[in-house]
């Protein structure tokens, strides 16, 4: 990832894709939209062969520039405001094959999914789920969890807390957890 600066404090963001070829050739492609990297908060993640960086501005318009290494092309979907109340605590999750912002407000996790990112279609409502198990687990503060992959009706998750790194799944139709290590989490999940 690269920027280069425009006028006053707006900057361009550009990406460049290595090609594993013959010739090991590089290609640059440009993010659509311009940026204040003042104010600007990157979180990337990857879904099959698309990268998607997440670019929350602190003050003003959002979006996420949808790299798509295959056909080598960058589209840039917008963030509607009104998802969240609160961004701080949003992150961009892999759910069932497809982009989501997900972020715990009010002891629920509520997630909206991008339903097509080439026609920058996300899905019409946001998914809901009560964080029910937060009462047994109360050193489990919602600014410590990041939700980071749903597949099948179970939610992995990370807790940090200072030292101590937690990683669990929630079933989201029984709401029972199951502690894993962090290990095996990375191995189901990338294979």
């Amino acid at each position: 990832m690269h920027y280069s600066k425009e006028e006053g404090n707006q900057y361009v963001l550009g990406y460049n894709i290595l090609r594993v070829d013959a010739d090991l050739t590089r290609k640059r492609l440009v993010s659509p939209s311009s940026c204040n990297f003042t104010h600007v908060w990157l979180r990337t993640i990857n879904v099959e062969s698309v990268f998607y960086i997440l670019k929350l501005g602190l003050k003003g318009v959002s979006d996420i520039d949808c790299v798509d290494l295959e056909n080598e092309h960058v589209t840039s979907v917008n963030v509607p405001q009104n998802f969240f109340s609160e961004w701080s605590n949003v992150h961009p999750v892999n759910w069932d094959g497809k982009l989501a912002l997900a972020g715990i407000e009010k002891g629920r996790l509520r997630v909206w999914v991008l339903e097509n990112y080439k026609k920058r279609k996300w899905v019409k409502s946001k998914i809901v789920i009560p964080l029910t198990f937060m009462k047994d687990y109360p050193t489990m503060l919602s600014q410590n969890m990041v939700p980071y992959a749903a597949k099948d009706n179970r939610i992995c998750w990370f807790h940090v807390d200072g030292e101590s790194r937690d990683a669990f799944y929630l079933d989201i139709e029984s709401k029972k957890i199951e502690f894993r290590t962090c290990s095996i989490i990375l191995e189901i999940h990338l294979g």
